[in-house]
């Protein structure tokens, strides 16, 4: 029975390590985002203050990640210029707990887990990396706009091309039309952003998005 049991042993082993090597999709999303990061690395700080690696934006806007998920619950943040919202509608005071209205930012804040990142304050790109890893079922890839995407909570994402020297989409913000149309935003007048529907397994789905051309 004990060489029965160490046999199994042996082959969950071999088969989880095979699942790994073969994993195309991580290990590719991972080359990408070092990318992006190393050719945008001027507009890359991290800030004592928030705890989070700061990705500033060709509109001043922000991509954030924390360099540690544990104890937290502002993982993920986009930061945005809230001024085309407020023209389409949106009312502030009625804001979910995700999301924050400061000095004309609207701030959407996501909580992914409660894990424990290896983080290196001089390396976003490799906390990134670990981000991917530990979190690799909400990672996805979009063949039609050869983007890798990262499933945030509320219905949002996170993307990023697959080659940004023949993407001109290198980072791009999805956010949840339906969540912003009930705080009273009119997704279709949202200037900057766009909405649009597009299909995802066998289901039609609607995206209000924002795409950086980092070149």
């Amino acid at each position: 029975m004990k060489k029965v049991y160490v046999g199994l042993i042996l082959i969950l082993t071999l088969i989880l390590s095979s699942c790994s090597a073969t994993d195309v999709i991580g290990k590719n999303s991972k080359k990408s985002f070092d990318k992006i990061y190393e050719t945008s690395i001027n507009n890359i700080l991290f800030d004592s203050n928030k705890n989070r690696f700061v990705f500033t934006l060709p509109s001043n806007e922000n991509f954030e990640w924390s360099k540690d998920f544990k104890d937290n619950k502002e993982d993920i943040v986009f930061e945005v210029d809230a001024k085309p919202f407020l023209d389409a509608g949106l009312n502030v005071n009625n804001l979910p707990e995700y999301i924050t209205y400061k000095d004309n930012k609207l701030i959407f804040k996501f909580d992914l887990s409660d894990s424990s990142i290896k983080y290196d304050e001089k390396d976003g790109g490799k906390t990134f990396e670990d981000i991917i890893d530990k979190h690799r079922d909400l990672l996805g890839y979009h063949e039609e706009l050869e983007h890798f995407g990262l499933k945030l909570a509320e219905g949002y994402k996170i993307e990023w091309a697959k080659d940004m020297d023949t993407n001109d989409k290198d980072i791009v913000f999805i956010l949840n039309p339906q969540a912003l149309r009930e705080l009273g935003v009119d997704v279709e007048k949202v200037s900057g952003w766009t909405y649009t529907k597009m299909k995802e397994m066998d289901k039609e789905i609607e995206l209000l998005l924002k795409p950086f051309d980092l070149k």
